[in-house]
């Protein structure tokens, strides 16, 4: 029980949620946590959630370790939370509850307690906070499967298949996760031995955020979001390492969180080994410190890639890339990437993953204006052609089902295009309710211009294919602006051939691979409102 409470003056404690997201899904689990930092120790606190949150359970952490509490509820009435050792300082409140079966609207209340210093049996109330909470339908995306993992499961892939054990030691892991348990580890290269080298660990705290560690011989050093993830939310994380530079990164949801500066440096023996689900267990020893939670989408590059480049693939499938490891879950795991045990348990889930709109283009023909693009189209219901004569204001002129053949190439012609300049882009309506829209096309319908009007012109590249070298042939109609570069089928940038001021006239730019590996690329001639794209191919 707890004791009565006396007059205070104006308190200076700070209480407040972390986190920014107070949505949740229809009957999903949820948790939140409330921080508390005062001088003054933390007796305890009562929470009030809307009709329908069902509490599960509650912890409370004080200088990354949990703290002994005993909580109470009755029917429907606020939780009482009591600190076994009240203690002074920063703490966090973890509350882990049950979504409504229900959409709904309240606020979750929180008012925190802390020991009177001149009367040991009385409580100061602090001022409390109110946070709304919304409870939204769960939107499942029957085409995406995940894995599943309880503390029973791991998967261990093949460290020679692995860019940190390899190469230069380069290298970006992603993934998507989505947990409310804490204390955990999400992926891990380590045994747990004090005085064994690893490159990563990844671990969800007691406070609910996200741990990097990498570690020598007696030496650990650790990267930290800056708010908890283990929030029954989806997120996506990204480790990435340049050996060269030394730097290393965490970006979480596609935002820098830390960075650690030093070489990974180590000799990891003979045999290294990298699990998901926890650590990997040895020969002689139980499993420790497993997850209980969802990963989908596991990307490992043999390169660090930038937070640009992370937030502008993190949604969207990709197809095979050489350098890249992935495990998406759609299908069994290759046995070929795995260290012998079975499949993880996979499930559907609401994240969503979005194949956007590529290589758009606007050519002015006969019937109209052409407008044509590409797209794999996975989780998009519909696309819409919109159209605006001054490049802010548009209109559906038209829409294609992306069921519709074509091979992933879809056409829609403007028979009544307008008589000056018109502006084109599409937008994909997704099956989550979102939209995406893809870059803006501008066109010049002058009396008597042609599809080059605009220009430009991308001829192409010879040869094609090509070993070691390719030249690049467009024309320049208008002296304008120009930038000429090269693409990979992941959507990324790895090249720059030519940027400036261009003058009329045919030119010619030379594109040597490096040690680019084999496949298919696309140049890109880009203006101020117009974008061309052609492939390819580098043979070795």
């Amino acid at each position: 029980m707890l004791a009565a409470l006396t007059p205070a003056s104006p308190a200076e404690a700070q209480l407040r949620v972390l986190g920014s997201e107070r949505i949740s899904s229809v009957g999903q689990l949820t948790n939140f946590f409330v921080e508390f930092d005062d001088a003054r120790a933390l007796a305890a606190m009562e929470v009030t959630v809307p009709e329908g949150w069902e509490i599960q359970s509650v912890g409370l952490i004080h200088r990354g370790r949990n703290q002994a509490v005993s909580w109470s509820r009755d029917v429907d009435g606020p939780i009482r939370i009591v600190a076994a050792n009240p203690v002074a300082g920063r703490q966090i409140v973890s509350l882990r509850f049950k979504a409504p079966d229900f959409e709904s609207r309240g606020a979750l209340r929180a008012v925190a307690m802390v020991t009177d210093p001149g009367a040991s049996d009385d409580f100061l109330p602090v001022p409390g906070i109110r946070e709304s909470l919304v409870v939204e339908p769960l939107l499942v995306d029957d085409d995406n499967q995940v894995a599943s993992f309880t503390l029973r499961e791991r998967l261990e892939l093949k460290s020679e298949l692995l860019p940190m054990f390899s190469g230069d030691g380069s290298y970006t892991l992603e993934f998507w996760f989505r947990t409310t348990m804490l204390d955990q580890v999400i992926a891990s290269s380590w045994n747990g031995d004090d005085n064994e080298p690893y490159p990563t660990e990844i671990v969800i705290a007691p406070d609910g955020r996200l741990l990097f560690f990498r570690g020598e011989s007696g030496r650990h050093v650790a990267m930290a979001s800056t708010s908890p993830v283990a929030d029954g939310r989806w997120h996506h994380a990204a480790i990435t390492h340049d050996e060269v530079r030394g730097w290393s990164r965490l970006v979480v949801d596609a935002q820098p969180a830390d960075s650690l500066f030093g070489p990974a440096g180590a000799d990891y023996g003979s045999r290294p080994r990298f699990c998901l689900g926890g650590r990997c267990p040895s020969e002689d020893a139980a499993p420790h410190r497993g997850y209980v939670g969802l990963i989908d989408d596991v990307r490992l590059w043999a390169m660090s890639r930038s937070t640009r480049q992370i937030a502008s693939t993190m949604a969207e499938r990709l197809p095979e890339v050489p350098g890249l490891v992935k495990i998406d879950f759609e299908k069994p795991t290759p046995r070929q990437q795995l260290v012998g045990r079975d499949e993880i348990p996979r499930e559907t889930s609401e994240v969503l993953f979005v194949d956007p709109v590529r290589e758009i283009q606007a050519t002015r023909g006969d019937e109209g204006v052409e407008v044509s693009w590409s797209s794999r189209a996975r989780s998009t219901r519909m696309f819409f052609l919109e159209r605006s004569t001054d490049g802010q204001h548009f209109v559906v002129i038209g829409e294609v089902d992306p069921k519709s053949p074509g091979a992933g190439r879809f056409v829609l012609v403007d028979a009544q295009p307008p008589d000056a300049v018109a502006y084109y882009r599409v937008r994909q309506d997704l099956k989550n309710g979102g939209t995406r829209l893809s870059a803006t096309m501008k066109v010049g319908l002058g009396s008597g211009e042609q599809p080059e009007a605009l220009g430009t012109l991308l001829i192409g590249n010879f040869p094609n294919p090509f070993r070691t070298n390719t030249t690049v042939v467009f024309e320049v109609t208008i002296p304008q602006h120009v930038v000429v570069s090269v693409w990979d089928v992941s959507g990324q940038r790895v090249s720059v051939l030519t940027e400036g001021f261009h003058s009329t006239g045919r030119h010619e730019v030379q594109f040597v691979p490096g040690d680019l590996p084999s496949g298919t690329y696309f140049v890109r001639l880009q203006t101020d409102g117009f974008i061309s794209a052609r492939k390819m191919i580098l043979t070795r």
